[in-house]
């Protein structure tokens, strides 16, 4: 039997600073817990953070977490994790704005923050895995959005059986990531 709750808050600040320059703010927690001590916390449904995940590459009992400048679930165990935090700042501007044909792209800026933990007894949100980076965004009407980003990953060395290099690059198709 499997029995759990599950708790995801995310929160979004968008603000223009000047002319077209937009700063974004974000933050997100979950949270995934039991009911009964014995069964003890669910097998499915487990948070997973690290890299960019395509919707086609996800799979079904798994949450994954987008943290670019990290290879794909890199910073969770391999059995997925029961409590996470991320933080994201961002600044965005367009560099063609085309909205009767409605097309766009703009260029970003971002710093993001963020870990996962098994639980709430080993939760430290001061451990925070940390990356910069910069990307394109390109808004077209037959196929949605689609982006690119490279990111740098300053916490590489801190992760046990890491292997990538520091600095990733991540494909963002459909979403956009929040």
């Amino acid at each position: 039997m499997v029995e759990y709750h599950k708790w995801n808050f995310d929160a979004l600040w968008y603000q223009k600073i000047v002319g077209k320059l937009v700063f974004k703010a974000s933050a997100a927690v979950g949270y995934l817990g039991y009911y009964n001590k014995k069964l003890g916390l669910a097998p499915v449904n487990r948070f997973y953070m690290g890299g960019v995940q395509l919707a086609a590459t996800s799979f079904v009992g798994q949450e994954y977490i987008n943290m670019r400048g990290y290879e794909n679930g890199s910073l969770s165990p391999t059995g997925g994790s029961a409590l996470y935090n991320r933080f994201v700042l961002e600044l965005r501007h367009p560099i063609l704005l085309k909205p009767e044909a409605g097309v766009s792209i703009y260029g970003l800026a971002f710093a993001e923050a963020g870990n996962v933990w098994s639980g709430v007894k080993d939760y430290n949100p001061s451990v925070l895995k940390r990356s910069v980076g910069a990307g394109v965004r390109v808004v077209v009407p037959m196929f949605g959005l689609i982006g690119v980003d490279a990111g740098y990953g300053f916490d590489t060395k801190s992760i046990p059986g890491y292997s990538g290099n520091p600095w990733q690059f991540h494909f963002v198709i459909g979403r956009d990531i929040k």
